[in-house]
């Protein structure tokens, strides 16, 4: 039995004998690569991880703020950081429209460093004033639209008599002519080469990018997180 120290100095060396240290050194490393592996799923055109892997691959590991919805659980587990601060999100999957708001502070708060803004089209559409906001102070913000026309995240989650389709689709939004019409350089992607040119670096000022993505693989991402 070990008597009880006084104090924390005198704990831990008391308590070292009894421990039993089982992990490798690599167990973390090995861990994260197994669980983001199982994440991938097929997909028949642009999926949310060909969407945040190459927006990685291209601009590195810039700040980003990630909206509510069925992409954040590709982009939380996808995107890489060691940065504090680096990632902005709303707690719990509280809040749609967040991430624009977010990023337009960030780039306020950060100058020179450039933001990627992760949103859906339903988030987008909550707050798409905010365009003209990016526009006339030229921040430098990437706007990255997961277009799937559609709250995907619910439809997921939808049972039996609430509502079918209708309850959470919506027609096709071009989201590239109404960031154009604010002023906004805008472009749409709709396969992995064309994402890497629209991602193209800019020397400064703001973007959209209307990723036209296929959902499908988002409901292994779900089922492989939340079961």
């Amino acid at each position: 039995d070990i008597a009880a120290p006084r104090t924390h100095a005198e704990q831990l060396p008391a308590l070292f004998p009894s421990a039993r240290p089982e992990w490798e050194s690599a167990a973390g490393q090995t861990t994260r690569r197994n669980d983001v592996a199982r994440l991938d799923a097929p997909s028949p055109g642009l999926s949310p991880h060909d969407v945040v892997r190459t927006t990685q691959q291209v601009l590195g590991r810039v700040q980003v703020t990630v909206d509510a919805g069925a992409h954040m659980l590709v982009v939380m587990p996808l995107w890489e950081t060691d940065d504090a601060d680096s990632v902005l999100i709303s707690n719990g999957l509280a809040t749609m429209g967040f991430a624009l708001p977010a990023a337009i502070a960030a780039a306020l708060a950060r100058p020179g460093r450039r933001v990627v803004c992760f949103v859906g089209d339903g988030g987008l559409g909550m707050v798409l004033g905010e365009l003209e906001t990016l526009v006339r102070l030229q921040l430098d913000v990437t706007i990255v639209v997961f277009n799937d026309a559609a709250l995907t995240l619910i439809a997921l989650k939808q049972g039996d008599g609430q509502g079918g389709r209708g309850a959470i689709g919506f027609g096709a939004v071009d989201f590239a002519q109404m960031g154009a019409a604010t002023g906004l350089a805008s472009q749409v992607a709709y396969d992995v080469p064309g994402l890497r040119l629209a991602l193209a670096p800019l020397e400064s000022g703001p973007r959209l990018i209307d990723a036209r993505i296929d959902p499908s693989s988002y409901r292994h991402v779900i089922r492989t997180t939340r079961g």
